[in-house]
C-alpha cells in the first residue's frame, strides 16, 4: 500500500484517489511539516543571542561571511587575491548572493533562505527515494535531525556538502553515473570532502565509472572556473590554510587530551585557524597518527570496495551509502579537526543509509541521535565552559566523539559482513530498501 493510499484508507474512504492529486497533497503536508520544524534552527540563526547572555555569539561564523560578501560585492575585492577565503569556490555563491540582495551589504536573512532551499531539496530528494521503494526512515530522520542542532545548520555552509554528498548517493543508487559525479563534484568545490569518496564512487560505477569521473571534473570545474587565474592563492587560502591546522580541541585526539588537561597544567588551548587548539604533550604524535589512520582509512574503503564490489553491480549500489556513512564517521573519528557543523555531513550520509538499509534505523537512528543531543550539549551551550576546564562539556565532548567512532565501526561491520549473492533480481531498477545481508531483494 502506497501512502496516499494509506492515508485515504484511515480516512474512511473508498476506491483510490487520482495518484497525482493525493501524492501532491501529502507532498504538500510534508513541506509544510518540514518548514515547521526548521522555524526554530532559523529563528535562532537570526537571533543568536536567544541562547542566553552567558553564551558567546553562536553565529560568528556568519559574520565572517558578511565580511567576505559585503568586501567582494560591496568594495569590488576579489575572493582569495584581495582576501583570504578557507571555503573553496563552490561555497562561494552563498556569500556573494547575500551581499549582492542587499545592495552590498550582506543580507543574513538572504544567507539563511538559500540555506532553507538546500536544505528542503534533501529532504525532498529523500522523501523521492522513499516513494520509489526505500525506507521512509531516511526522510524521518533529516526531518528532525538536522534542525535539533540549532545555529549550527544555518550558521554554517556545510550544509552545501553535505547535501551533494546525500544527491551523490542517490544518483548512485538510481544508477545516473554522470549525475553522482557532477553532485560530487559540485561537493568537493563547495568544501573538500565529498571528494574523498570519489575512488569509492568509481568503484561502484564498474564499466560506467568515466561517467563518474566526468561528471566530477565538470561540477568542480563549473565552480571553480571563475578564480582559476588565482590558483596559487586559491591553493595557498583553502588547502594551505587546513594543511597547517594542529590538534583541534574538538577532535577526539582534542577531546581525550582536554580531559587530561582538566588534571594536567601542561596541556593548554591556543587560538588558531580561526578555532581553538589544544597542545601538549602527545599532540605531535598524534597529528602523526591522525595523518596515518586518516589515509589507512579511505586505503581500507576503496580496498574493500574492490573486493566486494567488482561483477557485483547490484552489491555495490545496495551497500554505497552504508559504505559511505562507514568511511565518513571513522574519518571524523580520526583527523584532527572536528567542528561540529561536520556532523551534518554525518547525518546527510546516515539519512541515505537509513534510506536503503533494511533495519538500520534502529540502531544508526538512535546513534545518530546521540551525537545530535551530545554535540548541542558541547556547542554552544557547553563551549565556553569547555574552554574554561569544566568537567561536563569536556565529557560530553568526548562522549559525542566516542559514538561516532562507534557509528563507524558499527557500519563498517555491517558492509564488510558476509553477502548472499543472488544476481541482480531486476536489471532494470534494483532500488528497493535493502536488508542486513547486503543484497537487494526481489519483489
Amino acid at each position: 500500500m502506497t501512502v496516499p493510499d494509506a492515508v485515504l484508507v484511515a480516512s474512511g474512504g473508498r476506491g483510490r484517489l487520482p495518484v497525482r492529486r493525493s501524492a501532491g497533497v501529502v507532498l504538500a503536508v510534508l513541506v509544510v511539516v518540514f518548514l515547521v520544524t526548521r522555524v526554530a534552527p532559523v529563528v535562532l540563526t537570526l537571533h543568536p543571542q536567544l541562547y542566553g547572555p552567558q553564551i558567546s555569539n553562536p553565529a560568528g561564523d556568519v559574520g565572517r561571511y558578511a565580511a567576505w560578501g559585503t568586501a567582494a560585492i560591496g568594495h569590488g575585492m576579489v575572493p582569495y587575491r584581495d582576501f583570504d577565503v578557507e571555503y573553496p569556490p563552490g561555497a562561494l555563491a552563498f556569500v556573494l548572493v547575500p551581499a549582492m540582495l542587499g545592495g552590498g551589504t550582506f543580507s543574513t536573512a538572504a544567507f539563511v533562505g538559500m540555506l532553507v532551499i538546500v536544505d528542503l531539496a534533501a529532504f525532498l530528494v529523500l522523501v523521492a527515494w522513499a516513494r520509489r521503494g526505500g525506507s521512509w526512515a531516511g526522510a524521518a530522520a533529516w526531518l528532525v535531525l538536522p534542525p535539533a542542532l540549532g545555529v549550527v545548520l544555518y550558521g554554517r555552509l556545510d550544509l552545501l556538502p553535505a547535501v551533494a554528498l546525500l544527491i551523490a548517493i542517490e544518483r548512485a543508487h538510481a544508477r545516473r553515473w554522470t549525475a553522482c559525479g557532477i553532485w560530487l563534484g559540485l561537493g568537493a568545490a563547495a568544501k573538500l570532502v565529498p571528494g574523498v569518496f570519489l575512488p569509492v564512487f568509481v568503484v561502484a560505477a564498474a564499466s560506467r565509472r568515466w561517467r563518474v569521473v566526468a561528471g566530477a571534473a565538470a561540477g568542480g570545474a563549473l565552480a571553480c572556473l571563475p578564480y582559476a587565474a588565482d590558483t596559487r592563492a586559491l591553493w595557498h587560502d583553502v588547502v594551505g590554510y587546513h594543511l597547517a591546522r594542529g590538534i583541534h580541541l574538538e577532535s577526539l585526539w582534542g577531546s581525550a587530551l582536554n580531559l587530561a588537561r582538566l588534571r594536567a597544567s601542561s596541556v593548554t588551548l591556543l587560538y588558531e585557524h580561526g578555532a581553538f587548539g589544544i597542545t601538549g604533550r602527545g599532540a605531535a604524535g598524534m597529528l602523526v597518527a591522525s595523518a596515518v589512520l586518516v589515509i589507512g582509512v579511505v586505503a581500507a574503503a576503496v580496498g574493500v570496495a574492490l573486493a566486494r564490489w567488482p561483477g557485483r553491480p547490484w552489491r555495490a549500489r545496495a551497500e554505497l551509502a552504508i559504505a559511505v556513512t562507514a568511511t565518513l564517521a571513522l574519518l571524523l573519528a580520526t583527523t584532527r579537526v572536528f567542528s561540529p557543523q561536520f556532523v551534518v555531513w554525518l547525518l546527510a550520509a546516515g539519512a541515505a543509509a537509513l534510506t536503503v538499509t533494511a533495519g538500520a534505523w534502529r540502531w544508526l537512528g538512535p546513534a545518530l541521535a546521540a551525537v545530535v543531543a551530545l554535540t548541542v550539549l558541547e556547542y554552544p551551550l557547553g563551549f565556553d565552559l569547555l574552554r574554561q576546564g569544566v568537567t561536563w562539556p569536556a565529557m560530553a565532548l568526548f562522549a559525542r566523539n566516542v559514538v561516532v567512532l562507534g557509528i563507524g565501526v558499527a557500519c563498517a561491520a555491517r558492509w564488510v559482513r558476509p553477502a548472499v549473492d543472488a544476481g541482480d533480481p531486476d536489471p532494470v531498477d534494483a532500488r528497493g530498501p535493502v536488508p542486513d545481508g547486503g543484497t537487494v531483494p526481489s519483489r
